[in-house]
């Protein structure tokens, strides 16, 4: 696992302060683009629709499952280069239990 890089922090510690580390291990989920990568994802099922959350999906303000930006997650539009550092090191995670313990720490819970 790489370490988050620096200029993604600031969204680390919004994901920190508003969404509790979740109970489950994301799971890998194939990302459904031409590179046929496959990125970790929370799964819910509703009703007919199956949603596949990233971190940022899970915060309250997003409208999105699996935001591609700082719009999509509700963050303020000057978080953008933060929100696209925080994504692409997401989606370059293979190891949940590693990159969730990077983003909430190790043993946290709330």
């Amino acid at each position: 696992m790489s370490k988050i890089p620096q200029e993604a922090m600031p969204v680390v510690e919004i994901i920190r302060k508003q969404v509790p580390k979740p109970e489950e291990l994301p799971l890998l989920h194939n990302r459904g683009d031409i590179r046929r990568r496959r990125v970790l994802r929370w799964k819910e099922s509703i009703g007919d629709h199956i949603m596949l959350y990233s971190p940022l999906g899970l915060l309250p303000t997003t409208i999105y499952a699996a935001p591609s930006n700082a719009y999509e997650s509700g963050l303020p539009e000057e978080m953008c280069d933060a929100v696209q550092e925080f994504i692409e090191w997401w989606d370059e995670q293979t190891d949940a239990q590693a990159a969730v313990d990077a983003v909430w720490g190790a043993g946290r819970s709330e």
